[in-house]
């Protein structure tokens, strides 16, 4: 009878144990996009995080247990007593652990568990067939949870058909909805970055004239840009404005085909997701897809200042406006000033020198705002209501988004950081009057490149901030000896695991009226 009840309770405790485990393994599968590629990635670099020695440890010596101790009742209370600690250990873990974006139980995770459910069912099934002893079969399937991520990769590998298949009858339906709209016009926008600020003045500018429809958020993969058909479109709608995202080659092909945009924007090139394009050459030819994929007579709006792009031969037919500040173009800022309340550019349009201001901070919102004013310009919306639009645009969340707190003002670049723009932030923070601090986990996803990369930047903060707290100490390896190699104070330099207690250190070395730019928020599973 104890016997019997001593294994219920190792079952119950097992249980409960390795479902915490699984929560882990799929959130962290749910950040890396499904995408068994990048869980490898993932995983290449978190090893002790997916296999703490501690708990391989524990079930090696437990299995030692069911081969030397004897007695079947000593065995399994040894067995009870180290799963009840190591459960203990990893609620307390979790306790204190807060996660930016908690694992989302969509129906696709629902059928990830079921396929989990099943494998280990089988597993054990197997084992008991071979060696026809529970308590053997209970401790190699307990042991089974230390490679928990294979098996959630090998769930997403099976899964994947059937996710397939919804995915191809949903877009297909999607896309039929799209082209029953005839009149309606569709702007495909792409860039390695300023593509959802782009989009977003885009849309406040065309709206003074045309009922616009734009896919919210960052909703720019074939699944997003789907849900806004379904959800959002309407056939009162006039212009449909779509934003594209790439990491990878055949992204922006998917996409284009999908949509078929008449008006194709790409607002720059540069190194992003190096990990997944791999080359800098695989960057450009794709996010230019968008441009040589459209019909003769479309129209394709394109960043003059952009290296990559006007280096590019084009051989697509479609018309082709230019914008740019340091380059001769069709639009073009000049009389840029800037100061901690906005900036105010003249543009020349039709012979004219118009005069534009704005709230809006920072080089690369200029780039942004000239999307919208060559879009305004060819559907003919009037200079006057171009001005005001402008002047009343408002900040894209998380993207230099300026908001005043009780004694100090944060400066929320947080969204997302590349080589460019995160030195542009700096830029911005240069001109700040008074304490200057920055909040960065440094940026990800440059592949060869990610290093250097980090390293040049924390050289750029010389003189343009008095305080850095840097987020995730392997991470952020690169920027500390950019900053100290620069001749940063180093005493101002502080580093944490977690952003939270970076928070924590900001509110003590704050001075009323500081700036705090915080640039990036990386996923929680590269937080470490």
């Amino acid at each position: 009878m104890i016997e019997l009840v001593l294994v219920i309770i190792i079952a119950l405790l097992y249980t409960v144990l390795v479902s915490r485990f699984l929560k882990v393994s799929l959130h962290m599968f749910q950040q890396n996009k499904y995408e068994l590629f990048r869980l490898r990635m993932w995983e290449k670099d978190n090893v002790t995080k997916t296999y703490p020695m501690y708990i391989m440890v524990t079930w090696f010596f437990i299995i030692l247990l069911t081969i030397f101790i004897p007695i079947m009742e000593v065995r399994l209370f040894i067995i009870v007593t180290i799963l009840v600690l190591q459960l203990l250990n990893q609620m307390n873990k979790s306790k204190f652990q807060k996660f930016i974006q908690p694992l989302n139980v969509t129906n696709r995770v629902k059928r990830q568990i079921l396929v989990w459910v099943i494998i280990y069912v089988l597993f054990g099934l197997l084992i008991y067939k071979v060696h026809h002893h529970y308590l053997i079969t209970l401790v190699l399937l307990a042991a089974f949870h230390l490679y928990q991520m294979h098996i959630v990769a090998l769930t997403g590998l099976i899964c994947n058909p059937i996710e397939n298949a919804f995915k191809r009858r949903f877009m297909k339906k999607e896309q039929d909805k799209l082209f029953s709209y005839k009149n309606l016009t569709t702007i495909g926008i792409t860039g390695s970055y300023g593509k959802t600020s782009s989009k977003n003045m885009i849309f406040d500018v065309l709206s003074k004239k045309y009922y616009c429809l734009t896919t919210p958020a960052s909703y720019n993969t074939p699944l997003g840009i789907a849900m806004t058909i379904r959800d959002l479109l309407q056939p009162i709608h006039e212009i449909f404005i779509c934003e594209m995202g790439a990491d990878k080659v055949g992204d922006i092909s998917e996409l284009f085909d999908f949509v078929q945009p008449q008006i194709g924007i790409v607002t720059s090139i540069g190194q992003a997701h190096l990990n997944t394009f791999r080359t800098q050459e695989n960057i450009i030819t794709e996010k230019m897809k968008m441009i040589e994929m459209l019909k003769p007579d479309g129209l394709a709006i394109l960043n003059k200042d952009e290296k990559f792009i006007r280096e590019y031969d084009i051989t697509s037919k479609a018309k082709q406006i230019w914008y740019g500040i340091d380059h001769e173009a069709d639009i073009m800022a000049k009389n840029i000033q800037y100061n901690q309340d906005g900036t105010s550019f003249d543009v020349t349009i039709n012979g004219e020198d118009v005069k534009f201001q704005t709230k809006l901070l920072g080089k690369h919102n200029i780039y942004n705002i000239l999307t919208a004013i060559a879009l305004g310009v060819h559907f003919e919306i009037p200079i006057k209501e171009l001005v005001m639009a402008i002047k009343t645009l408002n900040y894209t969340p998380h993207r230099l988004e300026v908001k005043k707190q009780k004694d100090f003002t944060l400066i929320d670049n947080a969204f997302s950081s590349n080589p460019v723009s995160s030195k542009m932030s700096l830029d911005v923070l240069e001109k700040m009057p008074g304490q200057r601090i920055v909040i960065t986990p440094g940026m990800i996803d440059l592949g060869k490149k990610q290093a250097f990369y980090n390293n040049e930047f924390g050289k750029y903060f010389i003189n343009k901030a008095d305080i850095v707290i840097l987020v995730g100490r392997k991470q952020t390896k690169p920027i500390y000896e950019g900053l100290e190699e620069s001749g940063f104070n180093m005493k101002n330099v502080h580093v944490v695991n977690k952003i939270y207690d970076a928070y924590n250190i900001m509110n003590k070395v704050k001075k009323p009226g500081a700036f705090v730019l915080l640039e990036n928020d990386l996923p929680d599973a590269f937080n470490h």
